[in-house]
């Protein structure tokens, strides 16, 4: 079977035409198929996938769900546990954006029957789904009595009222969906949106929040402060500023992209992060300076959990001479008193960055360990050894890649010094951190 033999490589190299065809994407371990919607449609259930498959992804580009195609995509929605499903511009109608859905004869058209069909296929096929431009495969989604569904991204040029309380409905009423992704629409009566703020302001069930700015920068920018007093304002009644003053807050990862978010934002958000359980924070494309950075830093001994925070494509990042050493250098002390931070992904980083990058990389061998009042089991340190001559190159910023061999040395020397696994009469020979001044490199040794 001519899919079978290519599953490893890529079948078809045919590029979408509007309407047409579909592109649909395999993550098999990292190899990758694209091919017309027909020869999938027909050739996908047939096909037999390894058992060590790690993730299985589908993308469906401009796809009308007519009853002639209807069986076959149910099929294959079916016949795999998708890891991820991708729907842009699809929907039940040859004509996308008919919004009647008729039963009739005509065969174009799909009966309520069928969008039920599809509906509940969907919310059981996939863990995670997102819809771009797609509001008619939304609509039926908001009529589901049982999804297995845990993360939905939505994007489209337009809410109606009734669409924004929903989709607030639906994140109240499935408490098992821990990820939202959602870009706010640049066309939008925010008094309409009013019912979904309420619901994401109340969902501490959410383990995961993306909201980015929408992809029509012209027309996101007309609508200004009012959308980012919704989503975040100091001392206000706005979506993350309740969010992350609930107690009860289950939140690991918060993104907020592109929504022109100023230092006051963000020291909101930095000031709740030492009693948040939050380990990812994007604020990238936005508009943080130095004061942002600085009261950033002035966190970072306080804050316990978080382990990844993406700053690139902010002011911050073009800020010169004497001003961007200081705020480095703040950042630098406080990462001396952190444990838990790993990685800052910020571009143009000084000198100083590389330190900054370092002990990110030893908190991720775990440094934690060399300063916890709990007895570690000598069992334990073995694997703690390993994993400090390993590290995801994607982890590290690309600038300090070549540092890496080195780092991994001085990491291993400092746990086998200040770990119980060897006697501890080793000769202290190395210098670690040997670009700071004599006093920090002794706080580096004593964690």
């Amino acid at each position: 079977m001519e899919l079978e033999q290519n599953v490893a490589t890529i079948l078809s190299r045919h590029k979408p035409s509007a309407r047409k065809v579909a592109m649909v994407f395999f993550f098999i371990k990292s190899y990758g198929v694209v091919a017309k919607l027909a020869e999938i449609l027909e050739e996908l259930p047939k096909l037999t996938l390894d058992p060590n498959v790690g993730s299985l992804e589908l993308r469906l580009d401009y796809v009308d769900i007519i009853p002639p195609r209807l069986p076959l995509l149910v099929e294959v929605l079916n016949r795999f546990k998708w890891n991820r499903l991708e729907m842009h511009h699809c929907g039940f109608t040859r004509f996308m954006g008919a919004w009647a859905y008729e039963d009739g004869d005509d065969p174009s058209l799909c009966s309520q029957d069928d969008i039920r069909i599809v509906a509940a296929t969907l919310a059981s096929c996939t863990g995670a789904i997102e819809l771009r431009e797609s509001p008619q495969i939304l609509s039926c989604l908001f009529d589901v009595s049982k999804s297995e569904i845990t993360f939905l991204r939505v994007e489209q040029r337009c809410f109606s009222s009734l669409e924004y309380e929903r989709l607030g409905g639906l994140v109240q009423r499935f408490i098992h969906v821990k990820g939202l992704g959602f870009t706010w629409p640049p066309h939008t009566n925010l008094d309409h949106s009013q019912s979904l703020v309420q619901a994401l302001a109340d969902a501490v069930h959410l383990r995961s929040l993306v909201i980015s700015e929408s992809s029509h920068p012209k027309a996101y920018k007309e609508l200004g402060q009012k959308v980012i007093d919704v989503v975040i304002r100091p001392g206000g009644n706005d979506i993350v500023g309740r969010l992350l003053q609930n107690s009860e807050c289950c939140l690991k990862k918060l993104a907020l992209c592109g929504l022109h978010l100023e230092d006051c934002h963000f020291m909101t958000i930095v000031e709740a992060l030492p009693n948040l359980h939050l380990e990812e924070l994007s604020v990238c494309y936005n508009d943080i300076q130095g004061p942002g950075i600085l009261a950033f830093a002035e966190q970072l001994p306080r804050i316990k959990s978080l382990k990844f925070i993406d700053l690139h494509f902010n002011p911050c990042e073009h800020i010169y001479g004497a001003p961007r050493a200081e705020y480095w250098a703040t950042i630098l002390q406080g990462m001396l008193a952190n444990y838990s931070l790993e990685r800052l992904h910020c571009r143009f980083m000084p000198p100083l960055g590389a330190l900054v990058e370092f002990y990110g990389y030893l908190n991720w061998v775990g440094r934690r360990l060399l300063v916890t009042s709990k007895i570690v089991p000598l069992g334990l340190w073995p694997l703690v050894l390993e994993r400090a001559t390993f590290r995801k190159s994607d982890l590290l910023c690309e600038t300090w890649r070549k540092e890496y061999h080195e780092w991994r040395i001085d990491a291993i020397f400092l746990l086998l010094q200040n770990s119980p696994v060897l006697s501890s009469n080793i000769v202290k020979h190395r210098t670690v951190g040997r670009d700071l001044p004599q006093n920090q490199q002794a706080k580096l040794w004593n964690g």
